[in-house]
């Protein structure tokens, strides 16, 4: 009698606890809004990025480097046309110009994720020596083999600054080129 007492106790007594522990888990989901985590969903979704990725990305994107000197826009314009002839800036290439306002369309190569991209974007020099680089569009440069990445959307804002880091710097090295080309007609 005493074991049959003993176990409807130790029975209640789990029964309790199931229910308690059960009312915490219900109370603790309904704060929560339920079972979904946005910030876990984020961390863990998947993404694709393409070309079309990059070129939304650069929407709107303009680049302005000041560099002061001598030389008119129009001189660092035939500048930059003899560093690109001379080897100096061997992944650039002219498409359009138009030397009386010192602007031209052009087009570069660079590797992002061991992939080679083209882009080509605006390029102009004021007579105040300030170059401005404008992208137009990205292309992949090996037709055959697009580029398409998948990745976290958590990651989404640092490839992102990364891309356009790169961009950056590729427009960055063209002006420093073509400034210290200059340096030999000043």
């Amino acid at each position: 009698m005493k074991v049959k007492k003993l176990s409807v106790f130790i029975g209640l007594v789990i029964f309790i606890f199931a229910a308690l522990t059960s009312s915490c888990i219900l109370l603790s989901l309904s704060e929560t809004g339920g079972f979904y985590d946005e910030d876990y969903e984020n961390s863990v979704a998947r993404k694709e990025i393409s070309v079309i990725t990059l070129n939304r990305w650069l929407k709107g994107y303009e680049l302005r480097l000041n560099s002061p000197t001598s030389l008119s826009g129009k001189q660092l314009m035939e500048v930059t046309k003899l560093c690109i002839k001379s080897g100096d800036l061997n992944n650039l290439y002219i498409i359009d110009e138009n030397s009386v306002l010192s602007f031209a369309t052009m087009q570069v190569k660079f590797i992002m994720d061991g992939q080679p991209f083209y882009c080509q974007f605006e390029y102009s020099i004021s007579n105040s020596g300030n170059f401005t680089f404008k992208p137009i569009k990205v292309m992949d440069a090996v037709t055959d083999n697009p580029y398409k990445k998948s990745i976290y959307a958590s990651d989404e804002k640092n490839i992102k600054r990364y891309f356009i880091d790169l961009l950056e710097q590729t427009f960055k090295n063209i002006k420093k080129s073509v400034i210290n080309r200059s340096k030999d007609f000043t």
